[in-house]
């Protein structure tokens, strides 16, 4: 968090422990990314191999709770974070692998801080917009402007993606909320993601 920042937050005495669900803006899931297990190769000296697909996920899980609380985890909005679970679905028809996180956090202080900044209400107005407007083939239950989003005060998984993708391009100096800009944060989820397909081998 950057020092200026660091001023503008305000204790609400409210912190609690809540479930966040990552998926998409933070973790793109495995099948079809650049974490995917299929798209890497074992050494040629290993020869044929058996992958464990349970003991790759709780590999990369350990891994991703570090770069995760590393990337996230201030001691003031975010306080702490823990993997509980990934979960993987049985067809990938119509979702992709999620991250559940356990998360200590301020949501009060979070939600007053984009609430008293005009400048970041603008840009979590836009951030719903972008990811969340009703379009030909998808219909979202989630608001789709802040005014909206504020009124109803509920999904907090929404406000929490958004200031982590915020406070991770701001340390790698990007101005998008795009997964792919976010550099070496995930640049170390597709190392993870290797050493734990390597962990998760055994040759025959």
């Amino acid at each position: 968090m950057k020092a200026n920042e660091e001023k503008i937050y305000k204790d609400s005495g409210n912190t609690e422990t809540i479930n966040w669900i990552l998926s998409g803006g933070l973790f793109p899931g495995f099948y079809g990314s650049e974490l995917d297990p299929n798209g890497f190769e074992a050494d040629d000296e290993v020869g044929e191999y058996e992958f464990d697909f349970n003991t790759f996920k709780k590999e990369f899980a350990e891994s991703f709770e570090t770069i995760f609380g590393d990337a996230v985890a201030d001691g003031t909005y975010i306080k702490s974070v823990k993997v509980k679970n990934i979960y993987s679905p049985r067809e990938y028809n119509f979702m992709n692998d999620t991250i559940e996180i356990e998360a200590v956090v301020d949501i009060d202080a979070i939600r007053d801080r984009i609430l008293s900044d005009k400048g970041l209400y603008s840009e979590f107005d836009a951030y719903l917009s972008q990811n969340y407007k009703h379009r030909e083939g998808f219909f979202s239950r989630i608001p789709d402007n802040a005014k909206k989003y504020f009124d109803v005060g509920n999904y907090q998984d929404v406000m929490l993606d958004f200031y982590a993708l915020r406070k991770i391009n701001l340390e790698e100096g990007n101005e998008s909320l795009e997964l792919d800009t976010l550099g070496d944060f995930y640049e170390k989820m597709i190392d993870a993601a290797e050493c734990a397909f390597e962990n998760s081998i055994t040759p025959l």
